[in-house]
């Protein structure tokens, strides 16, 4: 109830005091990753955002505007962070989106910079790598993706729902600045991505065990495991056989047991003996498979993707 309570020039002193307590306590629990108390306070803090007026997709202009428009800024940025440490990917999703409207040109110059917006971006674009959104990942990297629908179109004062945006249905929106896309945060992103696309994945290993955020960790073991079936796959293909000590190299690993607890998760066909591995032991080689219809269509979602990128 407290948290409910609110003056006519906006929030109360008394209740303002409150929400940055919270906010500073919710700060502490996701540095310390103490996730149960962060989630707690978290679910507080959105029964006092949720009534925010300032906020998307209302946007009125309220006293304390910036302040509220601020708070909710860095609650979902941290609200990511606690995503992360929780392995919830869900969440993770939910919150990267809610926090879009914050980080656009036209409503981010009346805003002082966020210090997690890079950080943020930089694990939304890890998360389309890992998910193989790539059309996605050059729209957003190119300063070219982020479109807004007006659901109002219907009514007669559109503005009113968003009086800082333009009322045409259709409006592109700086999601990253010049300067921003140079911030280490990013351009070790893309830095992966243009790896990844001319097959250099002793380089994306490389780069993985440094990263410039430790948060970043999360979803590079996800990137590495899925550049390790790749390789395995390549591998199966090319060879029949392997040394334990082979395998390892290929499949980029330090040691022999890393190496075996990887095939027996991801290829138990493979069949171990001594130290060879057969590759073909119980499966028909993949070359002698040719799915023409798979490749077909994937040859035409590739030409659509690259049209939508140009």
């Amino acid at each position: 109830d407290r948290f409910s309570t609110r003056a006519e020039s906006g929030l109360s002193k008394l209740v303002m005091t409150d929400v940055e307590q919270a906010r500073q306590k919710f700060r502490a629990a996701v540095d310390a990753k103490q996730i149960g108390e962060a989630k707690s306070i978290f679910s507080v803090l959105k029964g006092v955002l949720i009534d925010f007026e300032s906020l998307p997709p209302m946007l009125i202009e309220t006293p304390n505007a910036q302040y509220e428009r601020m708070l909710a800024r860095e609650v979902y940025e941290y609200a990511v962070l606690l995503s992360i440490h929780d392995s919830d990917k869900e969440s993770f999703q939910k919150y990267v989106a809610t926090l879009q409207p914050f980080y656009i040109t036209n409503f981010s110059d009346v805003l002082p910079p966020s210090d997690k917006k890079c950080i943020v971006m930089g694990l939304h674009l890890l998360y389309l790598l890992v998910e193989n959104r790539l059309s996605d990942f050059h729209c957003t990297v190119s300063i070219l993706f982020v479109v807004y629908v007006l659901t109002c179109l219907e009514t007669s004062q559109p503005e009113f729902f968003f009086p800082k945006f333009p009322t045409h249905p259709f409006q592109k929106l700086e999601l990253l600045s010049e300067e921003e896309l140079r911030h280490p945060a990013l351009t070790f992103c893309t830095q992966l991505d243009r790896h990844l696309m001319v097959g250099c994945y002793d380089q994306v290993m490389a780069a993985s065990v440094e990263p410039p955020v430790e948060c970043y960790a999360f979803f590079l073991k996800f990137l590495l495991e899925a550049i390790r079936i790749n390789i395995g796959d390549c591998a199966e293909v090319s060879y029949k056989s392997l040394t334990l000590h082979g395998a390892q190299d290929v499949l980029m690993f330090n040691s022999i047991e890393e190496t075996k607890s990887f095939i027996r998760s991801n290829y138990e066909h493979w069949e171990i003996s001594g130290d060879t591995i057969n590759l073909h032991a119980q499966k028909v080689q993949k070359a002698d498979e040719v799915p023409s219809q798979r490749l077909i269509a994937s040859s035409l979602t590739y030409a659509t993707e690259l049209e939508r990128i140009v």
